[in-house]
């Protein structure tokens, strides 16, 4: 794995000003390395006098510029899957490189190849033909109507801001990932197998992401009991970012049950709907272990799934296989019946999510161990 010395300096990735999940699991690995006794710090490739979103301050992780990393054996580079590792990673020579999977779904490598088969389905025969398309197209007008200059200018960027994407795209498909110097740490059992799988990694290994401490918290101030109901209202709670297109459906075939999504809410807010709520349902991509799932299971909800991604895993959606739906459009009113057993049942039908709860609650102790066995004090 990764070694570890006294004068050892961990440099973790991350996009500056940036609040989703990746950048807090990033954020909070580089918190609980410090806290482990561990030098860690942020990285970020951005200009400004204060990269860190006002989310991640409470974790006051010091931070340096990409071009002030020290690049020797000693010190360690993590960088996520989203970010553009090969650039990253093949900038410096003697530092220890790593990639954390977070997801799946949203890496560079799933990216590069999805973009790959939808170029060749297009019948492209190199990248830069739309490209040159365009410029020619837009030569010709120019000639003809010079008021048209800015018009042109826009068009022949985007157009070049395109190719350059796919481009890179293109070169993350020659990316090495069997090098042995390699670590990739993976967040999910979905992700570990993707990158065993697909990608012929050798050097791979778990580092799970716990929720977050209110979460936690939360858990140890009031520990979840079967038997008190007080707090649990009949509703069912989605994410409309995330499988929406099946969601509307349901929605629209149960009209006598209430449906309320997370959307425009803080953290807290999050929290305290999910602590009244029943049922969580999610029918989008699970790109790794998504967040907002195991959320719901720590407040004491009922879940019910796709397939689709992380989801299709036992190990990291621990539901029973009633519970999961594949093709969800053509289960439509089975899953609206499994919504109102969930509710009109809720005593007895959350005991089948235990098995998830507990997994969640103990990824923390998991994290830990992982930390212990991924970053190795020599």
């Amino acid at each position: 794995m990764l070694s570890v010395i006294d004068n050892t300096i961990i440099y973790i990735c991350s996009p500056a000003n940036v609040a989703t999940g990746g950048p807090e699991a990033l954020h909070h690995l580089c918190y609980s390395l410090n806290e482990f006794g561990y030098n860690a710090k942020m990285v970020y490739n951005n200009k400004k006098n204060d990269p860190v979103h006002h989310y991640y301050k409470k974790y006051n992780n010091q931070f340096v510029k990409l071009n002030d990393v020290i690049d020797n054996t000693a010190n360690i580079l993590l960088v996520p899957e989203s970010y553009p590792y090969p650039y990253y990673l093949n900038k410096f020579k003697s530092i220890q490189k790593s990639i954390w999977w977070l997801s799946v779904d949203g890496s560079l490598a799933f990216k590069s190849h999805k973009s790959l088969v939808e170029h060749n389905s297009a019948g492209h025969n190199c990248l830069f033909h739309s490209f040159i398309k365009v410029i020619h197209k837009n030569l010709i007008s120019f000639i003809n109507s010079r008021s048209k200059c800015m018009l042109i200018h826009s068009q022949i960027k985007n157009k070049y801001t395109y190719f350059k994407r796919e481009l890179f795209l293109t070169n993350i498909k020659y990316f090495d990932y069997s090098d042995p110097c390699l670590v990739n740490l993976c967040q999910s059992y979905y992700a570990f197998e993707y990158v065993k799988n697909k990608l012929g990694a050798s050097n791979i290994s778990l580092l799970f992401e716990p929720l977050g401490k209110e979460y936690l918290d939360y858990q140890k101030e009031e520990p979840f009991n079967p038997s008190n109901r007080i707090k649990k209202e009949n509703l069912v709670i989605y994410y409309p970012r995330k499988g929406f297109e099946y969601t509307k459906l349901i929605i629209n075939e149960a009209p006598d049950i209430t449906f309320l999504p997370i959307e425009n809410m803080t953290n807290e807010d999050i929290l305290n709907l999910l602590i009244k709520a029943k049922v969580y349902i999610d029918f989008g991509p699970f790109p790794g272990s998504d967040r907002i799932p195991r959320q719901a299971a720590c407040c004491g909800c009922c879940l019910i799934t796709g397939r689709f991604g992380a989801a299709n895993y036992y190990d990291d959606v621990k539901i029973d296989d009633e519970y999961k739906f594949s093709e969800p459009e053509k289960h439509i009113k089975e899953i609206v019946n499994k919504i109102h057993e969930c509710i009109d049942n809720y005593d007895i039908k959350i005991i089948d999510f235990e098995a998830e709860r507990q997994k969640v609650l103990n990824e923390e102790k998991m994290f830990h161990e992982h930390i212990d066995n991924t970053f190795i004090k020599n």
